[in-house]
């Protein structure tokens, strides 16, 4: 034997073909959008894009060039090319896109240092500040859009004796306008502290109940308020939290002469078997009224539409616009005025509203009612199927009824359906509420009240009207 010979009988291992790019990162900008072999970002008016060196994570084996972390001129599309280790290759553009200046002008925030946090609404800022805080030296600082500037600058030293003009300036050059109030209530020549009692004395809530933006309802009288102490219409009022914060209130309705009133009050936060207390305020010949029903019964806390049913006639939140057929009158209601409804006549909203809950969204409609006779509709709104659908599928038809015999009823062309266990008396107000989540129905006839301590007696109810289409007593 001369030698001998080493044969490998196994296959060679195939070069990957593998050229796939994962992720094309510019780091701080952000990750790039990768679609096939076009590769983009887009960035903020103003941010330098001639030296950026974006980090790549390609297929193992696979290189490329340009190298990872090599600075490149993104001005225009750049080219990256990758090998796999076959030898095969796949060109990438990528393209970094400068977006047009922003027009960008927000006011996210504004806060008085120790002073707190001011509340924002719309362009409108206010910051409560206790009596003994100087308005001459106060500088708040703001949080602004990205790229706006400030003037008078954020952290500035301005004297609020009188509301500040601010003026934000975008990107692009719009504009928009705020005025800062800092307001000491130490002008006011009267005050006092209201407490909430959602323990067993009081609404009897559990510890774990918590409820956000909450309408409460004040009334004041003789015994509980002396009313020469305030403007005729209740302007002068105004109410706060403990720590300051201004509180949004409606004054529904004020009467001198006969000493009674009747004010919503929005609380933040209602929390369960707990004392809150609030601030009340007045006694200020040149107040202006800050009443504002929009700002009490809003999207933002979850009403549709909240109709008072007084001279006014309004939709507080401003989707519908009442009117009156000529056959209801002002009359005496159970939180200040009401209405009276004549048999067959009503209050019209409007047609079409697509503003309002549809299909299976969840949703409240109630109203306080007297009646007089059995048999009315209290309450409708929403559309006929059988008219809007062929006749066919399901509506969303809401009537609240006063039946004959007296009873609630909810009824619908659509599917479900239901009827109250409370049986109204004749001549006395009720509280006629369904509601609705998903499918489920569920009428009643109840009045909830949230007292404060004495002596202020009021009486409130938490979900106030969610006014429909229609309106009528038969």
């Amino acid at each position: 034997m001369n030698g001998f010979q080493l044969v490998d009988n196994e296959a060679p291992t195939p070069k990957s073909p593998d050229k796939n790019v994962f992720t094309f990162s510019f780091g701080d900008l952000g990750e790039a959008r990768i679609s096939g072999t076009d590769i983009s970002l887009e960035v903020l008016w103003g941010t330098p894009v001639n030296k950026l060196a974006p980090t790549i994570k390609i297929a193992e084996k696979a290189t490329v060039k340009p190298a990872p972390g090599s600075p490149n001129d993104f001005t225009k599309p750049v080219s990256y090319t990758v090998t796999a280790e076959d030898g095969s290759i796949t060109v990438y553009q990528v393209a970094v896109t400068v977006l047009p200046k922003s027009s960008a002008k927000e006011i996210s925030a504004c806060t008085f240092g120790a002073l707190g946090r001011a509340d924002i609404d719309g362009v409108s800022i206010h910051m409560a500040v206790p009596a003994s805080q100087s308005l001459k030296t106060l500088a708040p600082t703001f949080t602004l859009s990205p790229f706006a500037t400030l003037r008078p600058a954020s952290g500035s030293v301005n004297d609020f004796t009188r509301p500040v003009t601010y003026t934000l300036t975008a990107q692009d050059g719009s504009t928009k306008v705020y005025q800062v109030v800092a307001q000491s209530y130490a002008a006011w020549s009267h005050a006092t502290t209201l407490s909430i009692l959602t323990t067993p004395q009081g609404a009897d809530l559990s510890a774990t109940a918590a409820v956000s933006d909450f309408p409460i309802l004040l009334r004041l009288n003789a015994g509980s308020f002396d009313f020469s102490q305030a403007k005729p219409h209740g302007e002068d009022l105004r109410f706060s939290s403990t720590d300051g914060a201004r509180l949004f209130y409606q004054i529904e309705q004020w009467d001198t002469a006969a000493a009674t009133a009747s004010i919503w009050v929005r609380i933040p936060l209602i929390k369960g078997n707990a004392v809150q207390q609030i601030n009340m305020y007045w006694g200020k010949a040149d107040a202006a009224s800050e009443s504002c029903g929009a700002q009490v019964f809003s999207a933002a806390n979850g009403y549709a539409s909240v109709l008072h049913m007084d001279e006014a006639l309004i939709d507080e939140g401003g989707l519908v616009t009442p009117k009156n057929d000529g056959g209801t009158s002002v009359a005496a209601g159970m939180i200040g005025k009401g209405r009276h409804f004549v048999p067959g006549k009503g209050i019209a909203c409007g047609d079409h509203i697509k503003t309002y809950p549809f299909s299976d969204q969840p949703f409240t409609s109630e109203l306080w009612f007297r009646p007089e006779l059995a048999g009315a509709t209290l309450l409708s709104w929403g559309r006929y199927a059988t008219r809007f659908n062929g006749f066919t599928g399901d509506g969303n038809l809401v009537d609240l009824q006063l039946r004959s015999p007296a009873g609630f009823g909810w009824a619908s062309d659509g599917p479900g359906g239901a009827s109250g266990k409370t049986i109204p008396l004749m001549g006395q107000f009720s509280l006629s509420r369904h509601r609705r989540s998903g499918m489920a129905a569920i009428p009643s006839g109840l009045c909830l009240t949230l007292p404060i301590r004495k002596p202020w007696r009021p009486r409130g109810q938490g979900t106030c009207i969610a006014s429909g289409v229609l309106a009528e007593a038969q």
